[in-house]
């Protein structure tokens, strides 16, 4: 983009952690709104690492870097769900026989599971992943329309890593509109962010977060909502076996 300078929200770090009605204007939510229907219960932290295993002189050594995202519960499977994520979480350039990355997910009960990239699109920073054993978290429905600029919008995110049993950061902030091709939002951000869901008053997924603005960090970056609903829709159908 040329008129933002853009940041992906990765930590190498695991941090401080151990479809819907027709469109109507957002009514005033209330704190037990937010309580009740708020869908914690799908977010995951997502905690890659890359392996590298590098040989000198007939020695042998594996180093590892770790980095951790944030992630949604999408759909279900018959053992398993689908976690959607930002690209850059789900890829590294060096990935080949001697760096190998690997990943797991851990749900707000702590629970932990290993999952898999199903498939990438890194032009526009956006990851279908496959969580086996995670059944019992519920997936958060795709809205039907995009917000609008000037909107009310929600954020489930674990920015600097922040993240524990049974505590999320609940972060709002406003859809500003597209540029180039992505859509920009006034949510606050940090490494950790990435993949973050971002929901409208409803609670359906509008958006994700990818990246942010390096000199200004409330200002954020991703997908367009038609992007990111065509990728989901048509990617859970592909792996629909799983």
């Amino acid at each position: 983009m040329k008129q933002l300078l853009i940041g992906f929200l990765i930590v190498i770090t695991f941090g401080l952690s151990c479809s819907s009605p027709p469109y109507s204007h957002m009514a005033k939510t209330t704190n037990e709104h937010l309580s009740n229907n708020l869908p914690r219960d799908s977010f995951v932290q997502i905690r890659s690492k890359v392996s590298i295993r590098s040989c000198a002189a007939g020695l042998c050594v594996t180093r590892t870097e770790r980095f951790v995202g944030s992630g949604f519960v999408v759909k279900k499977t018959s053992n398993g769900s689908f976690i959607m994520t930002a690209g850059h979480i789900c890829h590294d350039p060096r990935e080949s026989a001697t760096h190998v990355l690997s990943h797991i997910v851990v749900d707000l009960s702590g629970e932990i599971y290993e999952a898999i990239s199903l498939i990438r699109d890194l032009e526009n920073d956006m990851c279908l992943m496959h969580a086996k054993g995670l059944t019992n978290r519920p997936p958060i429905p795709l809205a039907r329309r995009a917000p609008e600029p000037g909107e009310k919008l929600y954020n489930l995110a674990a920015p600097a890593g922040i993240f524990g049993v049974n505590m999320v950061p609940i972060i709002h902030g406003h859809y500003n509109g597209e540029d180039e091709g992505r859509a920009i939002y006034s949510v606050p951000a940090a490494g950790g962010s990435s993949g973050s869901v971002v929901l409208n008053s409803n609670f359906e997924v509008v958006g994700m977060i990818h990246s942010v603005h390096m000199r200004f960090p409330v200002i954020t970056i991703g997908p367009t909502f038609k992007k990111l609903k065509d990728f989901i829709d048509q990617n859970t159908k592909r792996f629909s076996n799983l």
